[in-house]
């Protein structure tokens, strides 16, 4: 959840089979960025790379913990 502190933004992913779509909201819900990978090791790169933009984010994903969520396992950095 996010918190008003300055700076803070939620990296909110919806994982699908074929690819995650992901964007950052900063406490005011607007949207600063969006990006979509594809599922895998290149994705999941892509993923991290995006989200270091900001130094202070946080990750939800939906349906993080349903059976067979290709986000639940993702590769090493």
């Amino acid at each position: 959840m996010l918190e008003n502190i300055p700076g803070q933004v939620m990296i909110a992913v919806d994982p699908h089979k074929a690819s995650w779509t992901a964007a950052a909201v900063d406490v005011s819900l607007r949207a600063l960025a969006t990006i979509r990978v594809p599922v895998g090791d290149d994705g999941y790169r892509k993923l991290r790379r995006f989200a270091r933009q900001w130094t202070n984010a946080e990750w939800a994903v939906e349906g993080r913990h349903r059976p067979g969520c290709a986000a639940d396992e993702p590769s090493e950095q």
